[in-house]
């Protein structure tokens, strides 16, 4: 175990000394607005400063939110296709943060970061809600479920299917606006919490 754990930090480490040598990003540049030339498309750490994060998360959610209302105002039928695996493909740039920075920060955190993910963690918890919480998202998946059995899924996609109604119904979908909004609300208190305890252990475990 310990020799495998050594390997795979050598490598991590070689990885990061590679990126800096051969990588054509730009360095005035965002590096999360730039395509990854990285070995195995790692992160570019040594490029990465603290002020990258906001800027890239605010842009991720923008973007989300966007791609979530084409799928919305899409005038076709909702299918499969235009729905659910749309779903699954929405918010790169988002996913792309949420990696880097979370994992940064729980295992190479400072100051800055760790008050940039108190800022950030009832700002998440709204735009998820926001996504899970839309009436004619939610419309489009209900379609589908209803209609299921006329679809012609594959075991695999009535899975998928399913599993996007349930995240959808648990997270709320079929409550009235007065409870989303309430929801909501604690949503987003109880990720403050979250991260607040996390911090706090962090810190007693360090001391």
């Amino acid at each position: 175990m310990k020799k495998l754990l050594f390997t795979t930090v050598l490598i991590f480490f070689f990885a990061c000394k590679d990126t800096t040598r051969q990588s054509n990003m730009n360095p005035d540049i965002n590096p999360f607005f730039q395509e990854w030339d990285t070995p195995y498309e790692i992160p570019p750490f040594l490029l990465i400063e603290d002020k990258h994060y906001m800027s890239a998360f605010e842009k991720g959610m923008e973007d989300n939110l966007k791609e979530i209302d084409e799928i919305i105002k899409n005038p076709e039928e909702p299918t499969f296709t235009n729905t659910v695996e749309e779903l699954e493909r929405v918010g790169k740039l988002l996913s792309r943060v949420q990696r880097t920075f979370f994992n940064l920060s729980s295992s190479n955190t400072n100051e800055n970061l760790q008050e940039l993910q108190r800022k950030l963690s009832p700002i998440l918890s709204n735009h998820y809600d926001k996504i899970v919480l839309n009436d004619g998202l939610f419309l489009r998946v209900e379609k589908l479920w209803k209609n299921r059995k006329n679809l012609e899924l594959t075991n695999e996609q009535r899975k998928l299917l399913e599993d996007t109604r349930k995240q959808f119904v648990r997270s709320g979908a079929l409550l009235d606006d007065n409870r989303k909004k309430e929801i909501t609300e604690i949503n987003s208190k109880i990720s403050e919490l979250t991260t607040l305890f996390g911090q706090n252990l962090l810190a007693e475990t360090n001391g």
